[in-house]
């Protein structure tokens, strides 16, 4: 697995910190335009110009092809099932 290294960015929705991003479906790298998921929480982000991630847009997710939206979906199902079963 490659995991690339960010300036670290705290998620605009519960404050997780984040500084690296994976390929949870490939060994590759993030690109521009690749879709990141806050590890806490499972909100969605997008990697954008000047390597930084900011939270996706409803017509970014939208506009997402379908494929794509399963394999984000299923990474934040998984987010949150893992997340609750550790409250437990």
């Amino acid at each position: 697995m490659k995991v690339a290294r960010f300036e670290p960015w705290r998620c605009s929705k519960c404050g997780y910190q984040m500084d690296a991003a994976s390929s949870a479906f490939e060994d590759a790298l993030p690109e521009l335009g690749d879709v990141s998921v806050c590890l806490n929480c499972a909100e969605l982000y997008i990697l954008n110009l000047g390597n930084y991630w900011r939270p996706i847009t409803d017509d970014e997710l939208i506009a997402m092809p379908l494929e794509e939206k399963k394999k984000v979906s299923y990474v934040q199902w998984t987010i949150r099932k893992f997340q609750k079963d550790r409250r437990r």
